[in-house]
C-alpha cells in the first residue's frame, strides 16, 4: 500500500473515531482508571462488525495524533464538568444534536421536512 493511501486511512479514520465518540469514551477510561487504581493504561479497541461474515480489527491510541485526540478530549470533559453534573442531577436540559440515541428517544414532530433536505449518513 502506498504512504499517501495509508495516511489517507488513517485520517479518515481518526475523523471517525472522533465522530462516534472513541477517543473521548478511551480517555474517559484512561482517567477513571487512573483515579481509582493509581495505573497509567494505554487503551485499545477490538471491534467486530456485524456484517456476514464479520470484519474485525484492533485499534491502539498509542501515536502522537491519538495521544492528542485523548487529551483534548478529557480537557473538553473537565471544562464541561459542571453541566454534566447539572445534566446528571436533572438540573439542566441536554443540548439536542438531532442524531443520538437520547435524541432519537425524545424526537417529537413538530413539522414536515422536505424530501429533497434528507441527508443520508
Amino acid at each position: 500500500m502506498e504512504i499517501n493511501q495509508l495516511q489517507k486511512q488513517q485520517t479518515q479514520r481518526s475523523i471517525t473515531f472522533k465522530a462516534y465518540g472513541y477517543y473521548l469514551q478511551m480517555a474517559i477510561y484512561t482517567e477513571l482508571i487512573k483515579q481509582t487504581f493509581g495505573v497509567e493504561c494505554q487503551p485499545f479497541i477490538f471491534a467486530v462488525s456485524k456484517q456476514t461474515p464479520c470484519d474485525h480489527d484492533a485499534f491502539s491510541f498509542n501515536s502522537e495524533q491519538d495521544q492528542e485526540y485523548l487529551k483534548e478530549a478529557l480537557e473538553d470533559v473537565k471544562e464541561h464538568q459542571d453541566h454534566i453534573a447539572d445534566l446528571i442531577a436533572g438540573r439542566a436540559e441536554p443540548e439536542r444534536c438531532g442524531h443520538c440515541e437520547y435524541c432519537r428517544a425524545t424526537k417529537q414532530i413538530t413539522a414536515f421536512t422536505s424530501a429533497a433536505d434528507i441527508e443520508v449518513e
